[in-house]
C-alpha cells in the first residue's frame, strides 16, 4: 500500500513538473510572440499626433468608420467621413468624446482647406477639453489632448509662414514667431510628445538669426521622446548631417524610410511630407551612405532623389503653363469684350449724329478719345498679365529646383567615379558643369576620371581649368591681404599725424600764451614809459606858459 501511495505520488510530482515545464515553454513562446508583435506593431503603428481615448460601442463603430473613409484621402472619402463622425457626435453627449471627434473632423477640414471653419472647430474642441462643467481645470489627460489641438494650430501657422513668398518679411517673421509660441504650448501641456520639440527647433532654424545650438538641442530631444516620429527624425538627421554625425543621421534615415508611408497616410495626420522634404531625405541619406562608404547604397538614394526632383519641376511647368494659359485667356476676354463695347458705342454716336455736321467733329473728338482710353486701358491690362505672369514665376523655397538636381548629380558622380564606373560620374559631372559652371569642384572630379580612362587630353583641359581657378582665387587673396596691411598702414599713419598735429597744436596754444603773457608785460611796461613821458610834458606845458 505504501508502495503504491508512493508510485502514485511520483506519477503526480512528474506530471505537475511536465506542465511546469509546459507552462514555462508556452509562456516563453507568449512572451516572444507578444515582443515580436509589439516590435511588428512599433513599425507600422505610426506616433499620430492625435491617439484617441476610447469611445463607447456606438460612437467607436461611427468614428472608424470615418477613420476609414478618411483615408482614401480623395474628396468624395473625406466628405463622407464628415458624415460618419458628425453622426457620432449625435450620438453621444460625453464632453471628451465629442471634444475629440470635433477635432478629427477639424483634420478633414483642414485638408479639404476649409481653413476658417478648422480653426473654429479646434476652439470648439479646446473648450471643452480645457474647462469641466463646474468650472474646474482638465486633468493631465485633457492637457494631453490640448497638447494635440496646439499641434494642429502649429502646423497652421507653419504652413501659412511656408506660404510666405518674402520670408525674410516682417509679416512672415511674426507668424514664425507665433508658430515658435504655439509649439512651446505643446511643449508645456504634454513635454512626452516629440512635435513640440522638433516643431520649435524647425521654426527656430528658419529665423533671419537662428540659433544653431537651441536647434540641436531640440533635435535630440525630439529623438529622445519617439524614435520613430517621421517629422522628428527628418529633423534630427538634418541637423546631424550639419554636425557631420553621418553614422548616427544614417540610423535615423534609416528608421525614417520604414516607417514615414504609414506615418503620412495615417487619416488622423494632419503633417504633409512635400516633395522638396522626400528628396532632401533621399539626398541627406545617400550622403550619410556616402561618408561611411556605402557607395552603392548612395548611388541608389541619389537616384530616388533625383527622380523626386526631376518630377516635382515637371508639375511646376505644367502648372505654371496652366496658370499662364488661363491668364491669356482672361486678358483676351477681357480685350474682347472691351473691343465690342468700344465699336458698339462707336457706331451708335455715327448713327445719332450722322446729320449734324458740329457734332459730327465733336464726336470724333469724342471718338479719339475713347480711343486714347483705350489704348490706355489695354496697357494697363497687358502691364498687370505681365506682372501676374512674372510673379507666379518667382522661386519658391518649398518647391524643388535646379540646384536639388545639381548637388545630386555632384555627388552621385562622386560615388560613380568610386565604384569606377567613370562613364556614368562623367555625365553627372557634365550636367553640374553645364548648369552651374562656377562650380569648380566638378572639374577636378572629371579630370580624375578621364585621367582614368587613358583621356589624357581633357583630363589636362578639365586639369588646367581648376588650377587656373585656383590659382586665381591665391592671388584674390594675397590681394585682399596687402590691401588690408596697406589699409592698417594707412590707419596707424593717420592716427599718427592726429596725434602729431593734436601735440602740435595744444604746443602751439602754450607758445601763444607765453607770448601773449611777454606782450602783456611788454605793452605794461612801455605804458610806465609813456605815462613817465607824459609827465614830463606836462611840466614842459606848465614852463612854457609861465
Amino acid at each position: 500500500m505504501i508502495l503504491n501511495k508512493i508510485q502514485k505520488i511520483n506519477k503526480i510530482l512528474k506530471n505537475n513538473y511536465k506542465l511546469q515545464q509546459f507552462t514555462t515553454t508556452t509562456t516563453q513562446s507568449i512572451i516572444n510572440k507578444n515582443n515580436i508583435i509589439k516590435n511588428e506593431e512599433t513599425t507600422t503603428i505610426t506616433t499620430s499626433i492625435n491617439v484617441i481615448n476610447e469611445f463607447s460601442f456606438k460612437v467607436e463603430k461611427e468614428v472608424k468608420q470615418g477613420d476609414l473613409l478618411a483615408s482614401k484621402r480623395d474628396e468624395k472619402s473625406m466628405i463622407l467621413s464628415i458624415k460618419a463622425y458628425e453622426n457620432g457626435l449625435r450620438l453621444t453627449k460625453d464632453r471628451i468624446e465629442r471634444a475629440l471627434i470635433h477635432l478629427r473632423i477639424a483634420i478633414i477640414k483642414y485638408k479639404l482647406g476649409l481653413i476658417t471653419e478648422c480653426d473654429e472647430l479646434l476652439n470648439l474642441s479646446m473648450n471643452l477639453l480645457s474647462v469641466q462643467p463646474n468650472g474646474v481645470m482638465t486633468t493631465n489627460s485633457s492637457k494631453k489632448e490640448i497638447a494635440k489641438i496646439y499641434t494642429i494650430k502649429s502646423i497652421m501657422l507653419e504652413k501659412e509662414f511656408n506660404d510666405c513668398k518674402d520670408q525674410t518679411s516682417d509679416n512672415a517673421q511674426n507668424i514664425l514667431e507665433r508658430a515658435i509660441n504655439s509649439w512651446k504650448l505643446v511643449i508645456e501641456n504634454d513635454e512626452t510628445l516629440p512635435d513640440g520639440y522638433s516643431g520649435v527647433g524647425r521654426c527656430t532654424l528658419k529665423l533671419s538669426e537662428p540659433n544653431i545650438p537651441q536647434c540641436f538641442n531640440f533635435a535630440d530631444k525630439s529623438i529622445m521622446c519617439d524614435r520613430n516620429h517621421s517629422p522628428s527624425l527628418l529633423f534630427a538627421s538634418e541637423m546631424l548631417i550639419i554636425q557631420n554625425k553621418y553614422s548616427i543621421a544614417y540610423i535615423l534615415l534609416s528608421l525614417f524610410f520604414k516607417n514615414y508611408k504609414n506615418f503620412y497616410q495615417s487619416p488622423t495626420n494632419i503633417y504633409k511630407l512635400k516633395p522638396k522634404e522626400l528628396a532632401d531625405a533621399y539626398f541627406n541619406f545617400g550622403l550619410a551612405s556616402l561618408n561611411i562608404k556605402k557607395h552603392q547604397f548612395s548611388v541608389e538614394q541619389f537616384t530616388e532623389s533625383i527622380l523626386i526632383v526631376n518630377n516635382n519641376i515637371q508639375q511646376q511647368q505644367n502648372h505654371q503653363n496652366l496658370k499662364d494659359q488661363t491668364n491669356l485667356t482672361i486678358i483676351n476676354n477681357i480685350l474682347e469684350k472691351q473691343k465690342n463695347e468700344f465699336e458698339n458705342n462707336f457706331n451708335y454716336s455715327n448713327l445719332i449724329n450722322r446729320n449734324n455736321l458740329v457734332d459730327d467733329n465733336n464726336n470724333n473728338n469724342n471718338d479719339e478719345n475713347k480711343k486714347t482710353s483705350m489704348d490706355d486701358k489695354i496697357n494697363k491690362i497687358n502691364e498687370k498679365s505681365s506682372a501676374l505672369i512674372q510673379e507666379s514665376k518667382n522661386f519658391n523655397l518649398n518647391q524643388c529646383n535646379i540646384l536639388d538636381l545639381i548637388s545630386n548629380h555632384y555627388f552621385r558622380g562622386k560615388s560613380l567615379s568610386i565604384l569606377k564606373r567613370y562613364n556614368e560620374a562623367i555625365s553627372d559631372f557634365n550636367f553640374v558643369i553645364q548648369n552651374q559652371p562656377n562650380q569648380i569642384k566638378a572639374f577636378k572630379e572629371r579630370a580624375q576620371c578621364f585621367k582614368e580612362l587613358g583621356d589624357l587630353i581633357n583630363f589636362q583641359k578639365d586639369l588646367k581649368v581648376y588650377n587656373d581657378h585656383m590659382n586665381e582665387i591665391k592671388n584674390r587673396r594675397q590681394n585682399n591681404f596687402n590691401n588690408y596691411l596697406e589699409k592698417q598702414k594707412n590707419r596707424k599713419r593717420k592716427n599718427y599725424l592726429q596725434n602729431f598735429s593734436e601735440n602740435y597744436d595744444q604746443e602751439m596754444e602754450e607758445d601763444e600764451d607765453d607770448y601773449d603773457d611777454d606782450y602783456d608785460d611788454d605793452y605794461n611796461e612801455n605804458n610806465d614809459y609813456k605815462e613817465e613821458e607824459d609827465d614830463d610834458d606836462d611840466d614842459y606845458d606848465n614852463r612854457y606858459r609861465r
